[in-house]
């Protein structure tokens, strides 16, 4: 069933929120259509560019890197911190686009844009964080499409 399903179980613990990388691909399916005709290349790009634009947002975010440290229990090199924010990227990436799935295949559409809060509220300004870092994610996705253009 999957973490989908929570939405309309508890959806006091849900929010509005950006549209994620796997919500703005949807939207510009008939984009990406186009461009398969006129230039197989452009969509690689776009897809790997916002990959690394998810990646960004999430490294330059202050203490991030800090945080994978310390959640690792003791100081671990540079590279194995990249390296695990590299992974754990594209692992969420892959949940997004399951979770996507999911409620296009529950027909919920009132979903898409939502996000389930996991603190259940428990954690002061959470969501308003997550909030802050997907505009930014939107932010550097959509000057990805707009220079992409060019």
């Amino acid at each position: 069933v999957g973490d989908g399903a929570l939405y309309a179980k508890f959806p006091e613990h849900t929010f509005r929120s950006w549209p994620n990388a796997a919500e703005l691909l949807l939207v510009l399916l008939p984009y990406f259509a186009g461009v398969v005709v006129a230039s197989p290349m452009k969509i690689l790009r776009t897809l790997v560019l916002f990959f690394m634009a998810d990646v960004l947002v999430d490294i330059l975010r202050p203490g991030a890197l800090r945080h994978r440290r310390n959640v690792l229990e003791y100081e671990q090199p540079i590279l194995a911190c990249l390296v695990a924010h590299l992974l754990a990227n594209f692992y969420i990436i892959v949940l997004e686009v399951g979770r996507l799935k999911g409620h296009l295949s529950r027909s919920e559409l009132r979903h898409i844009a939502r996000r389930f809060d996991w603190h259940c509220g428990r954690i002061p300004n959470s969501r308003d964080a997550f909030r802050q870092t997907e505009m930014l994610k939107f932010i550097a996705f959509a000057t990805i499409i707009l220079f992409n253009q060019m």
